[in-house]
């Protein structure tokens, strides 16, 4: 029997969380709802939102790193 791994994905919460973000489409939908000005801003409003909520989600305390872990 021969038997192949594909890459292996951590499962967790903030995975959990992420899928289910993506599936609803939340990062377009607060893109699309949120003014912001593309020349000033690295990241869209939808990115920022994600990443916040993930950490909070996924338990990290050091909010303020936020921008180094994504």
């Amino acid at each position: 029997m021969d038997v192949q791994f594909e890459l292996a994905v951590p499962s967790g919460i903030v995975t959990m969380v992420e899928a289910f973000f993506t599936s609803m489409r939340l990062q377009e939908v607060l893109d699309e709802m949120l003014p912001y000005d593309e020349e000033q801003c690295k990241l869209t409003p939808g990115q920022r939102l994600l990443g916040l909520m993930l950490c909070v989600f996924g338990g990290r305390e050091a909010l303020y790193r936020v921008k180094e872990f994504y």
